[in-house]
């Protein structure tokens, strides 16, 4: 297993897919990752990642899982989540705050994550008529 941090000259470089999950990574997602600008998929579940959420500028990202880490903070829109995004895997964190209405602005979103976190509040009602025909989601 790999431990320690995440180098932040990882975002000095044209990954498409970085697939860390499963170790033994701690400390904070670099902010040097919003520089990933082609990146397609992040895994960095499964970790002891802490720190908030880290703020996204690829434009053709798909898929991103940081669930079963340590990360806290809300879940706020200037993270930029692509519109391209199909999964959002937030599980099993300690992230607080309601949940923001924008992710029904997500048009290709299928799979939304979200529980075992400490989110409060209602579920905006456009979300739930936004993922009504979506195979997979979860509040709790």
């Amino acid at each position: 297993k790999l431990r320690g941090t995440i180098p932040s000259e990882l975002g000095n470089t044209s990954l498409i897919e970085l697939n860390l999950d499963r170790n033994d990574l701690s400390g904070s997602i670099p902010t040097a990752m919003s520089l990933l600008k082609e990146l397609y998929i992040l895994d960095l579940s499964n970790n002891k990642l802490s720190g908030s959420l880290p703020s996204i500028s690829s434009k053709s990202l798909v898929n991103v899982d940081l669930s079963k880490n340590k990360l806290s903070g809300e879940l706020l829109p200037i993270l930029g989540w692509p519109i391209t995004l199909k999964t959002l895997k937030l599980s099993e964190n300690k992230l607080h705050g309601r949940i923001p209405s924008y992710f029904a602005e997500l048009p290709n979103i299928n799979t939304f994550l979200l529980e075992r976190n400490d989110l409060d509040g209602e579920v905006p009602p456009i979300l739930c008529s936004h993922f009504r025909a979506k195979p997979s989601y979860s509040f709790s």
